[in-house]
């Protein structure tokens, strides 16, 4: 299951959005929600230990698709992820997944994330 990592207050980057962060071993997901709740964007990045990848929206630009490059090629130097061009199509499965692993999520957030899942594999099939 999805559990929240705290953030602290001092690494928030917006006065205008709320960074909110949930993790498993599978899934990282960032949410940005507005000060009344609703929800500016999220990144959905998934299969963390094999061959990572992502899935943005935002309210203006909509979807976008990466893998990212952990920055971990060496033991004794970490550096920050990035974006990359990806290294496999999508998942489908993803949403089944997700479904799962987000029980807990509030029901609002949960159903939105959902249908923009679906929204996503509609568009690209």
């Amino acid at each position: 299951m999805l559990k929240e990592i705290p953030i602290h207050k001092s690494s928030q980057t917006s006065h205008e959005y709320t960074k909110h962060w949930f993790q498993n071993e599978y899934f990282d997901l960032f949410i940005w929600l507005t000060v009344t709740g609703q929800m500016k964007g999220f990144q959905l990045c998934y299969n963390r230990s094999q061959c990572e990848a992502v899935l943005v929206w935002d309210n203006e630009q909509g979807f976008s698709f990466h893998g990212i490059d952990d920055g971990e090629f060496s033991p004794n130097k970490n550096m920050t992820p990035v974006f990359t061009k990806p290294k496999n199509k999508p998942d489908p499965t993803l949403i089944t997944r997700f479904e799962h692993d987000s029980a807990q999520l509030a029901p609002d957030i949960r159903n939105l994330l959902v249908h923009k899942l679906s929204e996503f594999f509609t568009l690209i099939s």
